[in-house]
């Protein structure tokens, strides 16, 4: 008799394990990320530019600009940056959604060269608030690329980066619908000899 109590209490309590374990993963369920951001600095913006990324199955097109400056120290050769926020906005703003689909990332670490005109940059960034779509979103990205500094004829900062982004984010709703505004979906099945195709049939420089 205390042997089937103790096998159906072990049934029961595996099952619970595999039902809490599915919850997890349906709570948290995580997806690839991978964003390119052309910014641009200026004094009086920072740095700043659109944001192209391909999350899971679909395309996003927003766009990227500092809210809190980092922390910064350097020494001869290298600086390093924490602590600074940004925010990067897919828009989605509605009457339902005022606050749009927005991500609010923190530098933990980034260190850069200094440039003698060219340099390289490496980061690492978490995610800390979000809205709409992104406002139960975590998860850690990394970031790199080359930039190019100079000193315009006004004697003003001037910079421009091409930075490339691979993190995992987790917990982000789905699409409302399929003619969401980033709805666009990434080019899984074209291949590139077909891509290269269209550029040049529908590239005004290049149409006969």
């Amino acid at each position: 008799m205390s042997q089937r109590i103790i096998t159906k209490t072990s049934v029961i309590l595996a099952a619970l394990v595999v039902l809490s374990a599915s919850a997890i993963r349906a709570q948290d369920s995580c997806q690839s990320f991978r964003a390119i951001m052309p910014m641009s600095f200026d004094i009086n913006t920072g740095w700043a530019g659109p944001v192209y990324a391909v999350m899971g199955a679909e395309v996003l097109i927003g766009k990227s600009s500092g809210d809190v400056p980092p922390q910064t120290a350097c020494d001869a050769a290298a600086c390093q940056d924490i602590a600074g926020r940004s925010h990067i906005d897919f828009g989605g703003s509605s009457i339902f959604n005022p606050g749009g689909d927005t991500l609010t990332i923190e530098l933990q670490t980034a260190q850069y060269t200094l440039p003698d005109g060219f340099g390289a940059y490496h980061a690492m960034w978490k995610i800390v608030g979000g809205t709409g779509r992104f406002v139960q979103a975590s998860g850690v990205g990394f970031e790199s690329g080359p930039f190019v500094a100079w000193m315009d004829a006004k004697n003003l900062p001037k910079g421009q980066y091409i930075g490339e982004i691979a993190a995992d984010i987790c917990g982000v709703k789905p699409e409302k619908s399929p003619q969401a505004a980033s709805s666009e979906k990434p080019l899984t099945s074209i291949p590139p000899s077909a891509f290269s195709y269209y550029l040049r049939q529908f590239s005004p420089s290049v149409r006969k």
